[in-house]
């Protein structure tokens, strides 16, 4: 009996610990802003975002409902102490939640502003919910209540459509929009550039073995091809029928077949074919490739740094394995150096022997709660330790893409608090602050580096509009400089070989490297 007690105690006090209790710390003071359409739930101090955030997804619902007519008024909830970059819509309750933070890399999801792109893109889920409330759907809606009907949904529309509809949306309401950017059809593009034809299964879920884009840029693809083949009311009219389980199995693809007249697999054909005629002609460069390729395996190596004795430090990331960082010595060997810590950016910097990155860091208490610890490791070594800064306000903070200097004894990094401000702090390995610069409202910065002198700094910025800089200023200044004017371009990764930076830019439709050479004050397309 007394054993039994006893394991009892500790399964249940291990049950204990497991939970979750809140997202938020009480300290947070709410506020809301309520229209017709939405009800914007903030932490005091986002009055303004709160209200923009309402006026872009009322003017969506009146002008861009190309989905049907019905609407449900739903709460979005704004959190603004995590450090990933996210958002979305469910039910059981009925909400969306938007995370604040924006990504370093807008590579990924555009430069625009971060709260504007997920007002369109989110909302276009709410719109998505309130019209497929229909037929069979809406019976589970009364016998199981919010959650029958995601489930109803879910089983109906295919996840591409619902995430491929939201990125059209996104793109054809701004001057971004993942469907503008280049890395987001690149993943299709070199598939088909090497000649790689995988089955609409194989796309739709997957593999663990080849490389498959995910179905955020297979939903666009076919969203945007049945959207300029058959016009504004097919998809509306297919996921309806959809929705509704007018056939009870495979309803989208009979539905498709209903308003297209092709078969599925046809439609799925011709908008492939579609693409490909866009990209027929377009070769890959002659490369010269340091690594090889795996037989059923991916493997990322990323963010390389020529080393003084010509090896190369770089991040591996693969399938099969945890992300790590390794040198590739000059004979080809790998060498691991270090297993890197949880990141929600796996970017870093390396210098003089010395990697630097931010790790992912939760709260132990509230949920919604995150920082970013600036992390210091030893190259020849191994070893690894946390850079605690001294000198700034509070004891936690957000810390993203630092970058060590030449000589190995300063870090520049970015960081976005709470009150949607960025900042570059400048600090030595120690964790004393040396300086800080605020950024202007609206704007963020990323990916700082070191001038090859040490006495400068770099750091790519982006305004409200998603226009992109490189700026420029003394490391003993607080004034900034843009070398590159703004423009509606992605901007990142910046590389420093002597008096060039090197840095990626998107230009007419490609992602390039270019290079700014300071002696002559302009840029080049290399």
């Amino acid at each position: 009996m007394r054993c039994s007690f006893f394991f009892f105690f500790i399964f249940f006090s291990h049950s204990l610990l497991a939970q979750q209790f809140g997202g938020e710390p009480s300290s947070v003071r709410w506020k809301q802003v309520n229209s017709d359409t939405v009800r914007v739930i903030f932490p005091q101090g986002l009055d303004s975002i709160a209200k923009r955030i309402a006026t872009i997804t009322s003017k969506e619902q009146q002008e861009y409902n190309t989905l049907g007519s019905r609407l449900r008024k739903i709460s979005i909830v704004l959190h603004t102490q995590t450090s990933f970059s996210n958002a979305f819509v469910t039910m059981g309750p009925w909400r969306s939640e938007f995370f604040l933070t924006p990504s370093q890399n807008a590579f990924e999801l555009g430069a625009m502003s971060w709260t504007d792109l997920l007002s369109v893109h989110e909302y276009r889920h709410v719109e998505q919910f309130s019209n497929f409330n229909v037929g069979l759907a809406h019976v589970m809606r009364v016998l199981f209540g919010e959650n029958g009907q995601l489930l109803a949904n879910g089983a109906a529309v295919p996840d591409w459509f619902f995430e491929g509809d939201a990125v059209y949306n996104e793109t054809l309401l701004s001057q971004q929009g993942r469907g503008r950017l280049p890395l987001f059809l690149n993943s299709y593009k070199s598939l088909y550039l090497e000649n790689k034809h995988y089955s609409y299964m194989k796309l739709r879920n997957g593999s663990l073995k080849d490389y498959v884009p995910d179905h955020y840029p297979l939903g666009y693809m076919l969203v945007a091809y049945g959207r300029e083949k058959y016009g504004d009311d097919f998809w509306k009219n297919v996921t309806h029928d959809a929705a509704a389980f007018h056939s009870l199995f495979y309803p989208m693809q009979h539905a498709v077949k209903k308003y297209s007249n092709v078969s599925f697999d046809e439609f799925v054909q011709n908008a492939f074919s579609f693409y490909k005629q866009q990209w027929t002609g377009q070769t890959l460069p002659d490369l010269q490739f340091l690594d090889s390729t795996q037989t059923n395996n991916v493997v990322d190596e990323k963010y390389p740094y020529a080393a003084a004795d010509g090896s190369v430090i770089m991040l591996h990331d693969g399938f099969r394995d945890n992300p790590r960082f390794v040198v590739r010595e000059k004979d080809g060997s790998i060498k691991k150096i270090a297993t890197q810590s949880i990141c929600t950016d796996d970017y870093f910097s390396y210098n003089n022997g010395k990697v630097v990155y931010a790790s992912f860091k939760p709260d132990p208490r509230w949920g919604n709660r995150q920082y970013g610890e600036i992390r210091l490791l030893d190259a020849a070594t191994g070893g690894e330790t946390k850079v605690v800064p001294a000198g700034l306000d509070g004891s936690h903070h957000k810390f993203f893409s630092p970058d060590i200097s030449h000589d190995g004894q300063k870090i520049a990094v970015i960081e976005n608090n709470s009150d949607q401000k960025s900042f570059i702090h400048l600090l030595n390995i120690s964790g004393q602050v040396i300086a800080s610069l605020e950024n202007f409202a609206d704007h963020t910065y990323s990916y700082p580096k070191f001038s090859s002198d040490d006495k400068f700094i770099y750091v790519c910025d982006r305004n409200a509009k998603g226009e992109m800089s490189i700026l420029k200023g003394a490391v003993d200044d607080k004034n900034l400089t843009a070398i590159i004017p703004y423009a509606n371009r992605i901007i990142g990764f910046p590389v420093v070989y002597r008096d060039t930076l090197f840095y990626s830019c998107s230009n007419n439709g490609i992602d390039e490297t270019w290079a700014y050479i300071n002696s002559q004050q302009k840029s080049y397309r290399v």
